[in-house]
């Protein structure tokens, strides 16, 4: 059975488009998705994500030796941010690689971090819990039960038992027919982004609200959690977060070039 997203607007319920979520076709309602699966794992599968994860950690292990290497034994730390030497010049552009490295190291080490938790989830978790638990989101660690058993109320039900009368929005809804409910995401003064991070759950049978949490949570390990997509993609700090980590892509992309020429003209130097 395929998994459909919905998108519904909230003021009046009305339907505005719908997409596969996992669907790759070339039409302009799975043109996002498309974008996304190249994002994530190439469109190759989970064995791409795991590798996207390794990928992380040798980048963050190679910023840890570069920001070393950027500060020679001798050199006063204020000299490294900044390039010398003659415009279009070897050392120019080394100064260069090596300063704008620096000032957007902060950018591209978080998005490196957060790089290798989002790709290993669950080791990033074990890992985390060494020091802190990670509570996880209800459903989790919800039980099965028995599909087709008794009527199940439906959606807008499942809302309006959230809801109510108050102004609160809906951001989305998840049905989990193996654990019996439904997961009713709604905006909250918590979020650090624009996903709509409290869950309620629902009972699909009877309506009654079996479960709350945000994604938060209570312990160190929850928060650190809840932390990494907004991070990774900017969005915890809102436009000025989501510039600043397209501007790190682009130096990362100008310092892999930069680092490249550089090689190859100290091999010819050698050679």
């Amino acid at each position: 059975m395929r998994s459909v997203q919905i998108f519904v607007d909230p003021r009046d319920g009305s339907v505005l488009g719908w997409r596969e979520s996992r669907a790759t076709d070339s039409d302009r309602r799975h043109a996002m998705n498309i974008v996304y699966g190249i994002h994530t794992d190439l469109l190759a599968g989970p064995w791409m994500t795991w590798f996207f994860g390794l990928i992380s950690l040798l980048w963050v292990i190679d910023q840890g030796i570069a920001a070393a290497l950027s500060f020679p034994k001798g050199m006063h730390w204020l000299r490294a941010p900044r390039a010398r030497g003659r415009p279009g010049s070897l050392k120019r552009l080394f100064d260069t690689h090596r300063a704008r490295g620096l000032w957007f190291l902060p950018v591209t080490l978080v998005v490196a971090v957060t790089g290798v938790t989002l790709a290993w989830p669950d080791g990033s978790r074990e890992v985390v819990g060494l020091i802190s638990p990670i509570t996880g989101r209800l459903h989790e660690s919800m039980a099965d039960v028995a599909e087709g058993g008794a009527p199940e109320i439906g959606i807008d039900a499942a809302i309006a038992r959230i809801i109510g009368n108050t102004p609160q929005r809906v951001h989305s809804v998840r049905i989990f027919r193996d654990h019996g409910v439904y997961a009713v995401r709604t905006f909250d003064a918590r979020d650090r982004d624009d996903q709509g991070r409290l869950w309620h759950y629902v009972a699909v049978d009877d309506g009654r609200i079996v479960g709350r949490r945000h994604d938060n949570g209570t312990t160190a390990g929850d928060q650190f959690s809840a932390w990494q997509y907004p991070l990774h993609s900017g969005k915890a700090f809102g436009l000025i977060g989501r510039w600043f980590v397209l501007l790190g892509g682009a130096v990362t992309l100008w310092l892999c070039l930069s680092g490249m020429k550089l090689w190859w003209c100290r091999r010819r130097q050698f050679f």
